[in-house]
């Protein structure tokens, strides 16, 4: 596809407004069921796979088509369980970015499809079944459309040659090796078994270093051939470089979103000492190590190999559509706060809004996702389960979010209570118009401090919107 067509493309392509953003926003919907045509898909393209197993053990071949239909499974597990965004600006954007790579690569056969991923950890992946992912997380990072190319390209390489596969035939092999066997007899551990597997860096999803300097030399082939921005595969490995840091590094004033004339802060409230204690382990996923730091090896050596092979390309720059690629970074960025609500991660996401609000003050949006969290926060407190959805403060935490946990994990109930209420009816007059304010006051209009009744809140909402989408979630 030529640039001007490319342009052309991204110029319809629909964006969100500052303007849009400044009083509202509406997030993707939530896909909780795989497409019918998806499981289709994926089943036709695993009966395949498995008629193309020729391994001469049996009991390996066996053993990789297990393999393909565990990871069958594990692809449609993360369309049901809601991380895979099948509809939207989003996926829509990604898409169109990888069919620009194919056009400009015509010897590889259009096989991949490419999906938003719900996750506020920087990373790309092949499942190696033909579905890649970008997560949210990594796309909020990113520059500019260049990037994100370089990020498929390096995805695409992983597919095209093969890497899922030769992991899952080379685990196959190794679970039924002789000399392993003997081995394990003699140290049957399963700290032993799981270092081992560790050490060899064997999984379904998670490419070996090896693997992932050959997807950058490889994908920077398939780059190449386009006429993105050559820049880009030596910037991208900077931003992986810093992933481990949140993007917004701003203190959030509590006084500012929580003294209020019939509840002022206290000055205890706003004590703060840097955390001392470790609570964060390997199990904790998203909120414990970064998947970037141990699926992809040390960014600056793989940049210094893109460096060498970029040596005489030349640099190309292409002209892109700025207010459509800030729309997909601020999309993005909401859409994360949208995620953790949705798995429960409630202290995230109401940390997330805080910092958004410095930059859309009036956003009813956020101003709800503030209400509804602080609620949340008051309803597993006082069911004591407060830990599942509010980290503890951690050394290791950036100082803004170790300071917000902080702030939030001492107070006691009455005060998370008093604080979602107070917030929630100093809103009522700025928001009204918003169905998602009304579904934040009706929560927090049910905490023990609340002066005004549910059903009211109820009545109003219904007589503003008598079709409204949360009525039926409102007894």
């Amino acid at each position: 596809m030529s640039i001007c067509k490319v342009c052309l493309f991204l110029f319809f392509f629909p964006f969100l407004s500052f303007a849009q953003l400044a009083k509202s926003y509406t997030p993707l919907p939530i896909q909780d069921t795989i497409p019918a045509i998806t499981y289709t898909s994926l089943s036709k393209r695993l009966d395949v796979d498995k008629s193309q197993v020729a391994e001469p053990q049996k009991k390996v071949n066996n053993y990789i088509k297990y393999l393909y239909e565990e990871r069958f499974k594990y692809v449609v597990s993360n369309f049901n369980d809601d991380y895979i965004i099948t509809e939207g600006e989003l996926t829509s954007y990604l898409q169109q970015i990888l069919t620009n790579i194919y056009k400009s690569n015509p010897q590889l056969s259009q096989e991949t499809m490419v999906y938003a991923f719900r996750s506020s950890i920087p990373n790309a992946f092949s499942f190696g079944d033909g579905n890649l992912a970008v997560t949210l997380g990594l796309l909020s990072r990113l520059k500019n459309d260049s990037q994100v190319a370089f990020i498929l390209c390096h995805e695409m390489a992983h597919y095209h040659r093969k890497h899922g596969d030769k992991q899952i035939q080379a685990l196959a092999k190794l679970n039924y090796d002789k000399e392993l066997q003997k081995k394990l007899e003699h140290n049957n551990t399963y700290s032993y078994k799981k270092e081992l597997i560790k050490s060899l860096e064997l999984s379904i999803t998670k490419h070996s270093r090896t693997y992932e300097f050959e997807a950058d030399s490889i994908g920077l082939t398939y780059f190449l051939n386009t006429n993105y921005d050559r820049n880009a595969p030596v910037e991208c490995m900077d931003i992986l470089s810093k992933s481990d840091k949140g993007l917004d590094q701003n203190i959030i004033d509590f006084k500012k979103y929580f003294d209020f004339p019939d509840y002022p802060i206290k000055p205890s409230w706003l004590t703060y000492e840097k955390s001392t204690t470790w609570h964060k382990s390997e199990k904790d996923g998203e909120f414990g190590d970064s998947d970037t730091t141990h699926t992809h090896p040390n960014c600056m050596r793989r940049q210094a190999a893109l460096k060498r092979q970029l040596q005489g390309k030349g640099a190309v720059t292409i002209t892109s559509a700025n207010d459509l690629f800030q729309s997909i970074v601020t999309q993005s960025t909401f859409e994360q706060i949208t995620s953790h609500y949705h798995f429960k991660k409630y202290g995230k996401a109401l940390f997330g809004s805080l910092l958004l609000l410095e930059r859309y003050p009036e956003n009813a949006y956020l101003h709800a996702m503030v209400s509804k969290c602080i609620y949340q926060l008051y309803t597993h407190q006082k069911n004591h389960e407060i830990g599942k959805v509010l980290e503890q403060p951690d050394s290791r935490f950036d100082d803004n979010y170790d300071q917000f946990l902080t702030f939030f994990q001492q107070l006691r109930l009455t005060e998370i209570a008093s604080l979602g209420y107070f917030y929630s009816a100093g809103r009522r007059q700025i928001d009204a118009s918003n169905e998602d304010f009304w579904h934040a006051y009706w929560l927090c209009s049910q905490l023990p401090v609340s002066k005004i009744l549910p059903s009211k809140v109820k009545a109003e909402y219904a007589a503003t919107f008598p079709k409204g989408k949360y009525l039926t979630n409102m007894p």
